[in-house]
């Protein structure tokens, strides 16, 4: 895909959407500012893997990770929802995603579930994305050539 130099592209992690749906008193900040990313904009794209999406439906349908999960049939719906919005492109995990997540295993050789956010890594620096949008900034925060911005 070829962009116009002045469009910011940007990763979202799986927490921005679980967050975007979870109204629960506790995150209504969280939820305000996962919102405010989502929101269509002509200057920047923003990219979630097959991953991420697959992350989200297993949290946001799960009553042990979330106070108030939806039901299978509202993730699809919102997930599909997702994939249709004009600034957000869905991208796969490839071959080439593959190997370089072998590489950063290899650097950094991680433990349970802190691999996922390696996979995560691998396809920005794959598809050339340098930016994440994450409430987790320390899982990001040992790779330098990523900039890593918690929404407010």
């Amino acid at each position: 895909m070829k962009l116009n130099k002045n469009i910011i592209q940007s990763f979202i992690d799986t927490n921005i959407l679980v967050y975007s749906v979870d109204i629960s008193v506790d995150n209504r900040s969280f939820h305000s500012a996962s919102l405010k990313i989502l929101r269509p904009s002509e200057r920047e794209i923003l990219y979630l893997s097959t991953q991420i999406l697959s992350e989200f439906y297993a949290v946001i349908t799960s009553s042990s990770a979330v106070k108030n999960p939806i039901t299978p049939i509202e993730a699809i719906t919102r997930i599909k929802r997702l994939s249709q919005m004009p600034n957000i492109k869905v991208i796969s995990v490839t071959d080439q995603v593959q190997e370089k997540f072998l590489e950063l295993l290899e650097i950094n050789p991680v433990k349970g579930s802190k691999v996922f956010d390696m996979l995560h890594l691998a396809t920005m620096i794959t598809h050339k994305i340098n930016r994440i949008y994450t409430f987790n900034n320390s899982d990001f925060d040992w790779y330098k050539n990523i900039n890593v911005i918690v929404p407010q």
